[in-house]
């Protein structure tokens, strides 16, 4: 991940997976989708990326769409189309 403006590298990380989906759900945060777990990486620390859940076995064959958080990150919702 790159910062824009400086052109500077903000974070390495792996994950051991396809990536199939992501997006920013925080000013820091990327939300990443893979092919069969969704984790949450924060881009000013070098922490690795946190496993939040499992995706049901349904999701393994739909285009994902959307990927988001409610205000108070409690809950996620996972959008997929087959």
């Amino acid at each position: 991940m790159f910062n824009l403006d400086t052109k500077a590298k903000l974070k390495h990380c792996e994950i051991n997976e396809p990536i199939r989906f992501w997006r920013w759900i925080g000013e820091n945060k990327l939300g990443i989708v893979g092919k069969t777990n969704v984790y949450h990486t924060d881009v000013t620390n070098t922490s690795a990326p946190e496993k939040i859940f499992e995706q049901e076995a349904k999701f393994g064959n739909c285009q994902i769409m959307n990927y988001g958080l409610d205000t108070s990150d409690k809950w996620c919702f996972l959008i997929g189309i087959y």
